[in-house]
């Protein structure tokens, strides 16, 4: 009897498990659930920190160079170095990382009409594995923050009907932090999280 009845319930254990995995197809979320920065199945640990970057940045509002190189919460992890003095990037200069191939070009002019005061624009292919690979990205802004540290972000323009063209403009965060080394031949990029290795003037 007691056998019978051990059977009995390893089986309506085994159907209840079955239902539940049932349910939970279609349920992506695998991680970060209650942190407000889920990750989705098949994401990495980088794709998610690349993901939210923007919205940390958007919701912390860093103004200084240490709290844009140390923004942390959850999956975004940014530890990057900041330095006196305020190196700036070479100008028209490919920087490259080697072990990806991914580039950044800074093309330092400064941009009119723009409140948050670019010190110009960046074409850039960011490769690192673990990451999505970006296509390349065009004319993106960059703002300094001082200690050779820089943000990137792009201008998305809408044309309402009945409005003039592009009477509506809003920011777009890329994630896409910079720090860049004394002297201006080396620099680091943070995605969101781990780093890789260093972008070196070509």
């Amino acid at each position: 009897m007691n056998r019978k009845r051990t059977h009995q319930q390893i089986a309506v254990m085994a159907a209840t498990a079955l239902l539940l995995t049932a349910c939970n197809l279609g349920h992506p979320t695998i991680n970060g659930g209650k942190t407000g920065q889920p990750i989705m199945d098949g994401w990495t640990f980088e794709m998610a920190g690349e993901y939210w970057l923007p919205s940390v940045m958007a919701d912390k509002k860093p103004q200084t160079p240490e709290e844009v190189a140390n923004l942390t919460e959850v999956n975004v992890q940014v530890k990057l170095p900041v330095h006196e003095g305020n190196p700036m990037p070479h100008d028209g200069v490919t920087y490259r990382q080697a072990s990806t191939g991914g580039y950044i070009t800074f093309h330092m002019t400064p941009i009119e009409g723009d409140t948050l005061n670019p010190v110009g624009t960046v074409e850039m292919l960011l490769k690192e594995d673990m990451y999505w690979e970006r296509d390349t990205v065009r004319d993106v802004r960059v703002r300094s923050y001082g200690k050779g540290i820089f943000s990137t972000y792009a201008i998305n323009r809408e044309r309402q009907r009945g409005e003039p063209e592009r009477s509506r403009e809003s920011v777009a965060i890329i994630p896409a932090i910079i720090s860049v080394y004394p002297g201006g031949d080396s620099l680091l990029i943070s995605r969101g999280n781990m780093l890789y290795d260093a972008y070196v003037a070509e």
